[in-house]
């Protein structure tokens, strides 16, 4: 979460700098942003949890202990 809240910080700093864009037009993408992020959390986590449950049943069969089960989707 703080990693896409920190890429879209630098973006916006970016294009404040590099473009002469209406304050208008920041006010109206701030809804549009904040799902953008929202959503981009989401796959995050969705993508941690996933790659838990793939680590989780590799080091299974492979004799391994996993080292946080409790992420692991598929038990």
């Amino acid at each position: 979460l703080g990693a896409t809240f920190t890429a879209h910080a630098v973006g916006s700093v970016a294009f404040l700098y590099a473009l002469n864009i209406p304050a208008a037009t920041w006010w109206a993408l701030i809804p549009v942003t904040a799902m953008e992020r929202a959503l981009f959390a989401g796959g995050i986590a969705v993508s941690y949890l996933a790659v838990n449950a793939v680590l989780d049943r590799v080091a299974s069969r492979a004799g391994y202990a996993f080292k946080h089960p409790q992420y692991a989707l598929l038990q």
